[in-house]
């Protein structure tokens, strides 16, 4: 482990989630402290229309008891999807990041309010979620498709999205390619642009990747794991063993390749980006297009719906006031039956 501690790779790994300020050394903290405006910063006063978490207990991966897990076709496999609120007036798509599972969002299908329907799912190879063909051929934009299939199933004309990280990449393309299905789309710490980064730092991270996937995953994961409380690190390395590393790495591959900007521009509804404090680079999205609304959550690791739950919730309440105020003004969106 400390070869990797030492590893120069580590930087380009931090960039490659839009994490770069941990443990990035002097050049970089000065880098950042020269920056302005730095997004908002927001405070841990909880919220209203949301029920309460106390950010002082133990974080809970249970699922509410009144949820309702089902399964769907995708196409690159079975998808598994947990619904709550199913007779909401508004439905919110929860999306984890790479390694995760749908659980990761439990603590804010509890929270929503009767109006709210949520809807969580596993990405494809990930929790219940199945990859039937080559894990090397789920590039961003046919992750994404998964998305669209999860909407037309459940038969939703428009929902907003919430995801996180490498989950943010995806929801951003579903967004670019259906901007008229997304009325709202909410980027929780998402990953920036890694085509910005140099041939020579992006091999030397993929190559240290093909050698170890799983062990040089672990440690990197370990690394933004920084200020989380035990419970999440734990669950969380736990859902990243659960996935077949050879997926990790072709979903890996595929999203360097990717650049989330255009799909990111073709979406004009509403967007706002939740980001720690790590997440703040020059191949951040909030950098790259400084139109892009952001706040910032202090105090927490990468995975800010976790550890900061009713700050989270709070900044997630008032960005879905402004999805039903822009809803409530907007003409309702046509059908095109091509039967």
């Amino acid at each position: 482990m400390a070869r990797r501690k030492t590893s120069k790779l580590g930087t380009g790994w931090r960039r490659w989630l839009g994490l770069g300020a941990l443990a990035a050394g002097g050049a970089a903290l000065a880098w950042l402290t020269r920056r302005e405006p730095m997004p908002q910063t927001v405070d841990d006063l909880g919220f209203d229309r949301f029920e309460r978490a106390d950010e002082a207990a133990e974080t809970d991966f249970t699922l509410p008891a009144d949820s309702h897990e089902s399964w769907l076709a995708g196409p690159s496999g079975t998808i598994r999807i947990v619904e709550r609120n199913r007779g909401g007036q508004h439905t919110v798509l929860f999306v984890h990041g790479l390694g995760g599972c749908l659980e990761h969002w439990a603590g804010q299908l509890a929270a929503l309010p009767p109006s709210l329907h949520g809807v969580a799912v596993d990405l494809p190879g990930h929790g219940g979620s199945e990859i039937t063909g080559d894990p090397a051929e789920l590039t961003v934009p046919m992750m994404a498709h998964s998305l669209g299939a999860v909407t037309d199933a459940l038969g939703v004309r428009r929902l907003t999205l919430v995801a996180h990280s490498y989950g943010a990449t995806v929801a951003t393309a579903w967004a670019g390619s259906a901007p008229r299905r997304v009325a709202g789309l909410f980027l929780v710490d998402p990953n920036g642009d890694q085509t910005k980064l140099d041939n020579k730092q992006r091999d030397g991270f993929l190559g240290a990747l093909r050698s170890d996937t799983l062990g040089e995953l672990r440690w990197h994961f370990s690394q933004i794991l920084v200020g989380s409380q035990p419970q999440v690190r734990e669950r969380v390395l736990m859902d990243l063993e659960q996935v077949d590393p050879e997926t990790l790495l072709r979903l890996t591959e595929r999203s360097v390749e990717y650049s989330p900007l255009t799909d990111l521009d073709r979406y004009t509804g509403p967007t706002h980006a939740l980001i720690s404090e790590m997440n703040d680079l020059e191949t951040s999205l909030h950098r790259l297009r400084p139109a892009l609304p952001a706040s910032k959550i202090l105090g927490a690791s990468h995975w800010l719906m976790l550890d900061k739950p009713a700050t989270f919730n709070r900044v997630l309440a008032d960005f879905l006031d402004e999805v039903r105020d822009r809803l409530a003004g907007s003409r309702p969106v046509p059908v095109v039956d091509e039967g």
